[in-house]
């Protein structure tokens, strides 16, 4: 609810000077947009600033939105005073509520009170409609007590008797004020709550998002980027849909009623949504087409960056199977818009073409030089001999850190081909192999693909060594026979994981410099300091939209390092991060899976 203090108006005072004045509008931000944006909705506020002047108080009874229009008029109605109401906090008057109306007619039981408030969280207006489908159970069956059995089959009932209208405020009152910003949030909204209804109501972080959105009925094209599923979370929790729990990275649906609710209709009533907003952008874009195309064709000439430029790159970024083409470099140029910009991009991307993209050429290079180097420390630590157990290395362990899937446990993969070692695993499932091989002049070396600022390998070191027995753990360290070797680092990496483990030998078969940090000063990529400057105001802005925790990449580093089939989230998110900027879609050119 909000509100306006006022007083009355002359013609009022003259006739009936004895009375106070309250004008109560309903609904007030469903008006028509013009009431509150554009120079009509300016006027219409000026005039309720004058009549307010003598006297009429004005009571606007509206959704979050009253916020947004507040804000846009703060100059002309500075007695405007808010007051927002969507529950009830004492439970006291809660139980009020239940059973007050149907006092020595109906009797609740203290349990059945708990459920209701518990279960509608206070909401007065949810209380009210679970209230009526007790009060029909009760008519029905000729009953006057109700108990904690009935209130749980009253809530399947009214689960069922729900719609989307009685729920739709969650996802669509959004406190924006332009419709079609209104119609993207409140679409974004309901593929979000959809991703979090599979998850029983609660994640922890977004990537569980991504995944969940994969077992909905959703076109691959027609689904949300990880920043938009990002967005839209971040939008609930604002507006108390969703809630921290637990160690605080947990967020669950707020309101149980409507997480039950999503549990049976997120898919049916929700997923139309998103799927129907996706369809009208295509339909826009596609009567867009031939005008975009004609504007395309004038500009071709005019683009800053050379045919032969363009083309002088292309051979060198072959990403996930398929060689970039000029087209396709243009097309994720032009998205930069004016030429300053779009020049300041091609130099990163040539950079990263000339330095920093890993073809798979120089990952297996790197590879065989992890293999010398597992060889070399064999032959320095202990009796420098292998054990060999049926072709199996049996006193050598391979391990990595994140899922198996991903790219270091590919790394360690990769090499057990070459080495064949007795173990090859998770590094916190590894307890029991150190622990059988204690004694067997044993090597257990952890394998990676890249590390920008070494926070997630010094982590998975952490929630390793927790898993080890202390006795076992000491003793592979005070022996060197743990190493930690990586294909391709940057030097503060390396050394943090040193540093935070000094007893383990930690190596990089290939130190990344300075070169491949877009906005370092000594990598040499721009003329001078201000365009190094521009570069770095341009990369923020944009990156803010697309990665708001990680403008410049994971821990601020800006790294132009492009693996053949993968992004590492060190680099600049203007490379991998599809999403909004603007009101604008981004498309990556190297799109992080």
């Amino acid at each position: 609810m909000r509100s306006t203090d006022s007083g009355t108006s002359p013609e009022l005072v003259a006739s009936k000077g004895q009375h106070k004045y309250l004008v109560i509008i309903d609904e007030f931000d469903d008006l028509d947009a013009a009431f509150y944006t554009g120079e009509r909705g300016k006027q219409f506020v000026k005039s309720l600033r004058s009549v307010s002047e003598v006297g009429l108080t004005f009571f606007f009874v509206g959704s979050e939105r009253m916020e947004a229009i507040y804000s846009r008029h703060q100059a002309d109605l500075n007695k405007w005073r808010n007051i927002q109401l969507d529950r009830i906090d004492s439970r006291t008057d809660c139980r009020a509520l239940i059973t007050e109306p149907v006092i020595n007619v109906i009797e609740f039981s203290s349990e059945a009170v708990d459920f209701i408030t518990d279960f509608t969280a206070g909401n007065p207006f949810y209380i009210h409609n679970f209230c009526y489908q007790v009060f029909e159970r009760c008519l029905q069956e000729h009953r006057t007590f109700v108990d904690d059995n009935d209130t749980h089959a009253v809530r399947d009932q009214l689960l069922r008797a729900l719609g989307p209208t009685n729920f739709a405020h969650l996802w669509e009152d959004n406190p924006v004020l332009e419709p079609e910003e209104k119609r993207r949030e409140s679409a974004e909204n309901c593929v979000t709550l959809a991703c979090i209804a599979v998850l029983g109501g609660r994640y922890e972080a977004v990537e569980e998002l991504a995944e969940a959105q994969e077992t909905l009925p959703i076109a691959a094209e027609d689904r949300a980027s990880a920043t938009v599923l990002r967005r839209a979370s971040e939008r609930l929790a604002r507006r108390g849909v969703l809630s921290v729990v637990g160690s605080g990275t947990a967020r669950v649906i707020s309101l149980p009623i409507f997480r039950e609710w999503l549990g049976g209709s997120a898919i049916a009533r929700l997923l139309p949504q998103w799927s129907d907003y996706k369809e009208s952008l295509r339909r826009t874009q596609d009567q867009a087409g031939p005008e975009r195309e004609a504007i395309e064709a004038t500009e071709q000439g005019a683009f800053p960056i050379s045919e032969d430029d363009l083309l002088a790159i292309t051979p060198r970024l072959v990403y996930c199977g398929k060689q970039k083409d000029v087209a396709e470099i243009r097309s994720w140029l032009r998205q930069f818009d004016d030429d300053s910009r779009i020049e300041m991009a091609f130099q990163l991307l040539r950079r990263v073409a000339d330095k920093g993209f890993i073809n798979e050429g120089a990952k297996t290079l790197a590879l065989n030089v992890l293999e010398q180097m597992i060889q070399e420390k064999r032959r320095t630590t202990g009796e420098g001999k292998w054990q060999v157990v049926k072709e199996r290395r049996d006193n050598l362990a391979l391990g990595y850190f994140d899922a198996e899937h991903k790219s270091g446990g590919s790394t360690a993969r990769e090499l057990q081909k070459i080495l064949r070692p007795g173990k090859l695993g998770p590094a916190i499932g590894l307890e029991a192999w150190m622990r059988t091989h204690l004694e067997a002049d044993a090597l257990l070396v952890i394998a990676d693909d890249f590390a920008g600022t070494g926070q997630t390998l010094v982590e998975g070191m952490a929630k390793f060594q927790a898993k080890i027995d202390p006795g076992i753990w000491n003793r592979f360290v005070d022996e060197k026979r743990i190493a930690v070797y990586v294909m391709f680092a940057f030097p503060e990496a390396i050394a943090k994981v040193r540093k935070a483990f000094p007893g383990i030998e930690v190596v990089a078969a290939t130190v990344l410099g300075d070169e491949l940090r877009a906005c370092d000063e000594a990598a040499g990529i721009f003329a001078d300091e201000a365009e190094r400057r521009f570069a770095e105001q341009v990369l923020q802005q944009i990156g803010r939209e697309l990665s708001p925790t990680a403008p410049m990449g994971h821990g601020g580093q800006g790294a132009l390092v492009i693996f053949h089939n993968a992004a590492p989230n060190n680099s600049l998110p203007i490379f991998w991060c599809s999403g909004t900027v603007g009101e604008r879609p981004w498309k990556a050119l190297f799109q992080r899976a």
